[in-house]
């Protein structure tokens, strides 16, 4: 049975939290996040994970990505490509190392430490797309969204050949390197090719296709 209690007190706080962030010129998304911690069982206990919450957060995120591709141009996207890039490559490595050093004066090992530094040094996309609905400048959330892109493209990578370590229990080899390189290159070549053709004036024939019949 559906504990609509606790869906209706996530709502409530989720807003209250949210407008005070908000009021504070902090996006409610933080306040959203600290609502959660508050009344999860990390504090307070009042709300503990369940399978329902757990569809709501599902489709909460699919709608914050849906809006976020909605509202963002790709022209606008390839034009912030370069500062992107350098904007996700400087939060991944400051993010990796910090993290790795946290973990490994922990006493953990090397492996374990890379694997944390290596998945929180990721940028949720569904955050950034959170985050940039109420930014009004166009230019920053273009940059944002696309540094999050590139800091998951360098995290898949990572996450791979440290996985081949962890399976192989040893060094990589050249061939390893390159499997894994190939792997990722082609997904994301396929991945950037749909993605132009469905932009392009083909993308509309399709669209109208399927929903006129």
């Amino acid at each position: 049975m559906i504990d609509l209690t606790n869906i209706l007190l996530i709502f409530l706080f989720a807003k209250v939290f949210g407008d005070l962030s908000e009021k504070g010129n902090i996006s409610g998304i933080v306040g959203h996040v600290l609502c959660g911690i508050i009344l999860g069982p990390f504090l307070l206990g009042i709300i503990y994970p369940s399978k329902e919450i757990e569809v709501l957060a599902d489709i909460g995120l699919l709608v914050i990505m849906l809006y976020a591709g909605l509202t963002s141009e790709y022209k606008e996207l390839l034009k912030a490509k370069y500062t992107a890039v350098l904007v996700g490559a400087l939060g991944v490595l400051f993010s990796f190392v910090m993290c790795f050093s946290i973990v490994w004066l922990l006493g953990f090992g090397l492996i374990p430490s890379l694997f944390t530094g290596i998945i929180l040094s990721n940028t949720a996309v569904e955050i950034i797309g959170g985050l940039i609905t109420n930014e009004n400048n166009q230019k920053v959330s273009n940059i944002l969204l696309g540094a999050s892109f590139f800091d998951d493209i360098i995290a898949i990578y990572l996450v791979g050949l440290l996985s081949s370590i962890a399976i192989n229990k040893s060094t990589l080899s050249i061939v390893d390197i390159g499997s894994v390189t190939l792997k990722i290159f082609v997904f994301f070549v396929i991945t950037i090719l749909l993605s132009e053709f469905l932009i392009s004036s083909k993308g509309p024939k399709i669209t109208k296709y399927f929903v006129e019949g």
